[in-house]
């Protein structure tokens, strides 16, 4: 069953669920149960639609054909779901099963000012859905809960007339979702200063650490991110831990519209094997006076590019601008290490104009490339930037020393190459000692920068 208010709370006094007296956090199960098997060794129920997914005592299984299920196995077929228990029989097991059909565990469509705080959702469709088709949802607040098992931990989509505003998604741990968040909009709605904070994604993008969502198949299960945003605008995304899995940090998409006065700070993410910043769009779009500021990104990006053929996960940060752009972005103040991960760092694609301010980096470690101009780029500056390998910066069809983009270019007048002295990178700490190369080397950049003279870097 589903969670649903019948109505909405008011600015002084919003609906609460919440979980009472001491003890565990209350556990919503978003999955149907099996309550009756036929057959034995490979067990059948009837389904009707579909099946996403199938759950055996809270954990997902692995798909599997008729002809390769095996123990911990399932299929569906012609209107049956198909199951072969892990160990005993069917019925030492509680079963049960997803059907992608947009389902909430709790579904707050069309809903203003209402608070979740502190409860346990598992093996959902999407944990909490929000869909504002003509009203406009604002002042939600999801809290201290956790999403376990899912194909979206929160999802909320506005509709061509609708909008959403003020909402905040706090200190919530999300495990082996295809999406922890996602922000989505149909042509002509938005989402206004949103705040998604103090967050942790943990192996999401996979169902079970190794296998992706993407794995059964179907283009719904495409969009694995960490943060999915539509039409953003003055929000703030920061202090997330996103790690392991298959997963995009950030996706900031913006459909005719321009996405503006964001902040991405302060974020960590680590062997996401996908991009940590991911900035794209269609239509007559822009991205705008958004910053993304004091980020450590440590193995984002995969080397081997997307095994479902999408090859922009490839890089720890990839900027697809677009025709609608007009005021300076800047990437700052980030630690960006590949050690075995990004083959490219930053990777600049499209846009007829990029408004794009590289600096303050540090870019260490990584396996082919610095910063990747793949055309010829305006509006774009970079410079006070430290890189622990010449050679490594990609303008004009080749890689180019830091010399040569001086001379020819006219950026990097303040770059260095140099090692940085992380004081422990291999425990993942990029703090830097006053003996750094990085360290008050930096340029102050107003409304950016902590500290005057700043450091390179996120620390």
């Amino acid at each position: 069953e589903t969670l649903t208010p019948g109505q909405s709370g008011t600015a002084g006094s919003p609906i609460t669920f919440t979980a009472y007296g001491s003890g565990a956090n209350p556990i919503l199960n978003g999955s149907t149960l099996v309550t009756a098997w036929t057959g034995t060794g490979v067990y059948g129920f009837a389904v009707a639609g579909e099946v996403a997914l199938t759950f055996e005592d809270t954990i997902p299984l692995s798909k599997a054909t008729s002809a390769s299920c095996s123990d911990g196995n399932w299929y569906w077929n012609g209107g049956t779901l198909y199951y072969k228990p892990t160990t005993g029989v069917a019925t030492d097991h509680a079963v049960g099963y997803i059907m992608n059909e947009g389902v909430g565990t709790i579904d707050i469509s069309n809903r203003s000012d209402i608070i979740i705080d502190g409860l346990a959702l598992m093996d959902f469709d999407d944990g909490v859905l929000g869909w504002s088709s003509s009203t406009s949802s604002s002042r939600i607040l999801i809290r201290n809960s956790t999403f376990s098992y899912g194909i979206n931990g929160i999802f909320f989509e506005a509709g061509s007339s609708g909008a959403s505003t003020g909402g905040q998604i706090l200190n919530n741990y999300f495990y082996r979702a295809n999406k922890a968040v996602g922000l989505y909009i149909v042509d002509g709605s938005s989402y206004t200063g949103w705040t998604v904070a103090h967050n942790e994604m943990d192996e999401d993008g996979t169902y079970d650490g190794t296998h992706r969502w993407a794995d059964f198949s179907g283009a719904y299960y495409f969009d694995y991110e960490g943060v999915g945003v539509q039409n953003f605008s003055n929000g703030v995304i920061s202090d997330n831990y996103m790690h392991g899995g298959y997963v995009r940090g950030v996706n900031l998409y913006s459909t005719n519209s321009v996405s503006s006065g964001n902040l991405i700070t302060r974020n960590r993410f680590y062997n996401t094997r996908a991009s940590a910043l991911l900035v794209m769009g269609d239509g007559a779009w822009g991205w705008n006076g958004n910053t993304f500021s004091h980020n450590i990104l440590w193995n984002a990006g995969d080397p081997l590019g997307d095994p479902e053929g999408i090859s922009d996960d490839g890089y720890a940060v990839l900027i697809d601008q677009g025709p609608n752009a007009s005021t300076t972005n800047y990437i700052a103040h980030n630690t960006i290490v590949g050690s075995a991960g990004a083959r490219d760092f930053i990777f600049v694609y499209q846009g007829a104009a990029q408004f794009l301010s590289i600096e303050n980096n540090i870019l260490s470690g990584f396996s082919r490339t610095s910063i990747f101009l793949g055309l010829s780029v305006t509006d774009y500056a970079s410079d006070y930037d430290l890189f622990n390998v010449n050679g490594m910066y990609y303008y004009n069809n080749y890689w180019q020393t830091l010399g040569y983009i001086r001379s020819n270019a006219g950026w990097e007048t303040h770059g260095s190459i140099a090692d940085p002295l992380f004081t422990n990178a291999s425990a993942g700490d990029f703090t830097i000692p006053i003996n750094s190369p990085a360290y008050h080397s930096g340029v102050y950049i107003p409304g950016v920068s902590t500290a005057n003279p700043p450091n390179i870097g996120a620390k």
